[in-house]
């Protein structure tokens, strides 16, 4: 399934295991049909018991610049090229009107290449489950759409596969042209472009 939005293709991210409406079918009908016991039963493969996740640190931009570099700028989830949101917030800053961005990514005022193409680093195996915050071995280059699927579960209580290999690219999600875009764009003011340049080496 493939679906179409503007001009921006979204194919669908790696779906969990599909076992879910299964077994919450059956706990529903066990609940009508025999009572709550029968239903907490049926619900019983599936028991996910509330817990206090630990609140995740922020990844330094150092550290997801590097990660970045190292992915070749590639989701390893679903192999979509990305391209830091910053260089296309300049691309909106120039183009407002074909090529929208707002901050908070507003629905309606932000072009969807930015919802679909922004990287974020993934930790595969969250701190929550045991995983290493910092480690760049648990760390990987996901677009918007695979983190956001991914959340605080690990691949395997999602039923994922693990992470594509390294791709052998040399897209560097146009990092190569962000300075001159930045230039062409006014270089304008706040600290976070140039953070950014920085990062990338740029």
């Amino acid at each position: 399934m493939r679906y179409q939005c503007g001009e921006v293709n979204i194919l669908p991210v790696n779906p969990p295991v599909d076992d879910y409406p299964t077994y919450i079918e059956a706990a529903i009908r066990a609940v009508l049909s025999e009572g709550i016991a029968s239903g907490a039963a049926a619900l019983e493969p599936i028991a996910y018991p509330p817990q206090i996740i630990s609140r995740r640190p922020g990844v330094p931009l150092a550290t997801a610049a590097r990660v970045f570099k190292r992915d070749h700028f590639s989701c390893r989830y679903c192999a979509r090229k990305t391209i830091p949101t910053p260089i296309m917030a300049l691309l909106g800053r120039l183009y407002p009107l074909s090529f929208p961005y707002h901050p908070n990514w507003k629905g309606g005022v932000t072009h969807p290449a930015v919802i679909t193409r922004s990287p974020v680093v993934d930790h595969m195996n969250p701190g929550a489950w045991g995983g290493d915050w910092n480690a760049d071995e648990n760390l990987v280059t996901a677009c918007w759409p695979c983190n956001a699927s991914k959340a605080d579960l690990s691949l395997e209580q999602l039923g994922w596969p693990p992470p594509l290999s390294i791709p052998d690219t040399d897209w560097d999600g146009l990092t190569g042209l962000y300075r001159q875009l930045w230039d062409a764009a006014g270089g304008p003011a706040g600290g976070a472009h140039l953070r950014w340049l920085g990062a990338f080496g740029v």
